[in-house]
């Protein structure tokens, strides 16, 4: 299966230097409606669960929906109001994600296996209102809890999206804004050593080698890590601090440049040599790019159309 990620320029050259996913919170999502279940339906969840329970029912809910973020893609790459709102009018780019559906988490670079905690990848769904189409008991919890994880308004269907339910504690790359009032409290709660350079205003921490770092220094290993870390997720909303997950160079097909794209731009970012990804965008044996594809605007029709990227033949 093929999975798009619309990208503005900024994003674009990020990724083509190290092809990163955002997990976003539920809380930093442009849905204001976004994981959240009715309160109708809260009721009828607590009305079928064994009396004495509901408190734990309503934490478990609450852990599980607050610790797992949202990776967002779309099954088209050439939605117009796509492009629009998600590609910076036309002027980022987008990349074709290979999904193999035997292991749709293979796409990832991650030491952790998503799936134990509960992670998916799900069609969105698109409905006039919010209640369930069923029944709920308490041997539906878990298709309820992803229902509401899957479902947006119908105004949303343009953008034909997928997505992952992602953990938080399963990202690689945690970014920090070091100008952010609460850099020193993430730097502390995380037991964070100074840089060893001054990469300017953000600081990129690999959490995999963090993780090694707090067990060698016996601090009650993985346990007190993870909590350390979902109180840095929870709270990122304040404290600027952004989760990603690296995507396997196996996982990136082609990649689609906008109509309005600074051509020169991404021809200089496609040759640049200093990345740390393992995707050849150019071939300077062949002096050729390498599945990479050039949007055109269609003036006869609403619609765009894709050929091989050339600078030569491309206005910026």
């Amino acid at each position: 299966m093929k999975l798009y990620k619309y990208m503005s320029p900024e994003l674009a050259e990020k990724f083509i230097k190290r092809p990163l996913l955002r997990i976003t919170p539920a809380f930093c999502l442009n849905d204001p409606f976004e994981v959240s279940i009715p309160q109708v339906v809260l009721n009828d969840m607590k009305n079928e669960i064994i009396y004495g329970r509901e408190s734990k029912f309503e934490n478990d809910l609450n852990r599980y929906m607050l610790s797992h973020g949202i990776i967002s893609l779309s099954a088209t790459n050439d939605n117009l109001l796509m492009w629009s709102h998600y590609a910076k009018n036309h002027e980022g780019f987008v990349v074709e994600i290979l999904i193999d559906q035997n292991d749709e988490f293979s796409i990832f670079n991650t030491m952790h296996v998503p799936k134990s905690s509960d992670a998916s990848l799900c069609k969105v769904s698109y409905e006039e209102n919010r209640l369930l189409p069923y029944q709920f008991d308490v041997n539906s919890f878990n298709e309820a809890r992803n229902y509401y994880y899957a479902t947006k308004f119908l105004d949303w269907e343009y953008e034909r999206e997928y997505r992952f339910i992602y953990p938080c504690i399963s990202a690689t790359v945690l970014i920090l804004d070091t100008k952010n009032l609460k850099y020193n409290s993430v730097v502390e709660k995380l037991k964070l050593n100074p840089p060893e350079v001054s990469a300017g205003r953000y600081r990129e921490v690999n959490i995999k080698m963090l993780e090694i770092g707090w067990a060698d220094a016996g601090n009650n290993g993985n346990h007190q890590f993870y909590n350390a870390l979902i109180d840095v997720w929870l709270d990122s909303k304040e404290n600027g601090a952004i989760f990603l997950v690296e995507l396997s160079s196996k996982a990136i097909g082609k990649v689609f440049v906008g109509a309005r794209a600074n051509v020169n731009e991404f021809e200089r970012w496609f040759k640049c040599e200093d990345t740390l990804s393992d995707v050849n965008y150019y071939c300077y044996i062949t002096e050729s790019y390498v599945n990479v594809m050039e949007a055109k605007l269609d003036l006869d029709n609403f619609s765009v159309e894709f050929s091989p990227f050339n600078v030569a033949d491309s206005v910026c």
